[in-house]
């Protein structure tokens, strides 16, 4: 078994496991630098999130999931700072709300959804603040 010096300077597929021995995260990591697909579970085994990495930053589509496997989350990084369309769901899969990003400020469209699907409020932002 590495010691922990040792396996700093691998580089490989990791696994943690939680104090059931269930499965908590798994990813590749290149000289400690996450890179590539990124999982994480509930202490049940049922996956909790994924993502990608890039040089230890979240890149691409990240989602969430709750506990009965319906998407929570659905969100978009570069360069690990939201860009793009956020998309929040309820426990059901019900679009709740979706948000546009830039560089980690709200920019653009603000969407809030009734459960019936309908638009509750649209409003737009501007570097996070309400215009």
């Amino acid at each position: 078994m590495d010691t922990p010096e040792e396996s700093k300077k691998s580089c490989g597929i990791i696994r943690i496991y939680n104090i059931n021995n269930g499965i908590d995260k798994i990813y590749f990591h290149n000289n400690t630098i996450k890179e590539g697909k990124y999982y994480e579970y509930y202490g049940n085994g049922k996956l909790y999130m994924s993502c990608n990495y890039l040089n230890n930053k979240k890149e691409g589509e990240l989602e969430r999931y709750y506990a009965n496997g319906i998407t929570m989350i659905r969100e978009n990084y570069v360069n690990d700072l939201l860009c793009g369309e956020s998309h929040y769901y309820n426990y059901s899969g019900e679009l709740l709300e979706t948000k546009t990003y830039f560089n980690d400020l709200l920019n653009g469209i603000h969407v809030l959804y009734h459960s019936n699907g309908n638009v509750k409020s649209i409003s737009n932002y501007l570097n996070d603040v309400l215009i």
